[in-house]
């Protein structure tokens, strides 16, 4: 429980330019979640083990636990049934809805990108669908939000591109996808980089994430133009204007670079 609360007090510190409350329970859930599975393992090692009996006390927790739980489902019975009346609702949907003999317009596009890249060769993506991606084929390096997380010694943010190709370089990633396009839903250059000009609510209300965009704009606006720059730097292996596939270890001509 300390562990709990700890963790989500330091996610409450880390998301401080958070604005939009009501979007964060869906990352503390997994405190929630961690707790719940210890308790979970030390009931059962009592159940399995030579532990003393329980005494009378845990028997009144147990009773109040179910207490709530049953209040919670009574309270909440209308919308849950609604809930799993529309999930039974899809699945008979989908139950008589025949196999797709032809592949998908877009899983055939990722596969078509994704071929560029040798077979076992690790590379990173910054796409809108990765999960298109065939993870069997090559070890792939996932940038959902360029700038947030990244291993040691962390993204060179405002560095420059030469400092962003060497950290790449030193995480062994040759290979790079990624989309900059305007039809991309997630990482389209111009709407971050208006997102990283406005100005922050005067007034947070706790519903808006207009504080939280401004900051991972002017994240993602300095990683774009590196990526734009490293297209002009290294051979394109992938190019329809809207998605790139680069080798960072060869020239535009093919002519390769030595790190």
């Amino acid at each position: 429980m300390l562990g709990t609360g700890l963790g989500v007090v330091a996610l409450v510190h880390g998301c401080r330019a958070w604005d939009d409350v009501t979007s964060v329970s869906r990352y503390y859930m997994s405190f929630e979640m961690a707790l719940v599975f210890a308790v979970l393992l030390k009931t059962l090692t009592r159940v399995d083990g030579d532990d003393p009996p329980p005494r009378p006390r845990s028997f009144i927790a147990a009773a109040l636990v179910i207490l709530a739980v049953g209040i919670q489902i009574w309270d909440t019975k209308d919308e849950l049934a609604a809930q799993y009346r529309g999930w039974l609702a899809e699945i008979a949907s989908q139950i008589g809805v025949p196999a797709p003999k032809t592949v998908d317009a877009q899983d055939a596009f990722y596969q078509r990108v994704q071929q560029t890249i040798p077979a076992g060769a690790p590379f990173m993506e910054i796409l809108d669908q990765p999960f298109r991606l065939d993870f069997r084929r090559n070890r792939i390096f996932i940038c959902d939000q360029p700038g947030g997380a990244s291993p040691k010694p962390g993204f060179p943010i405002y560095k420059g591109v030469e400092d962003y190709e060497r950290y790449l370089r030193g995480q062994s990633i040759r290979y790079l996808a990624f989309t900059l396009g305007p039809a991309s839903v997630e990482y389209s250059f111009p709407p971050w980089r208006a997102r990283a000009a406005s100005r922050p609510p005067a007034h947070r209300d706790g519903h808006t994430r207009g504080t939280l965009l401004r900051e991972m704009g002017v994240i993602y606006v300095d990683f774009f133009k590196a990526l734009t720059e490293l297209t002009k730097r290294h051979k394109q292996l992938f190019d329809d204007g809207q998605v790139h596939v680069l080798d960072l270890d060869a020239a535009p001509d093919g002519t390769p670079i030595k790190h």
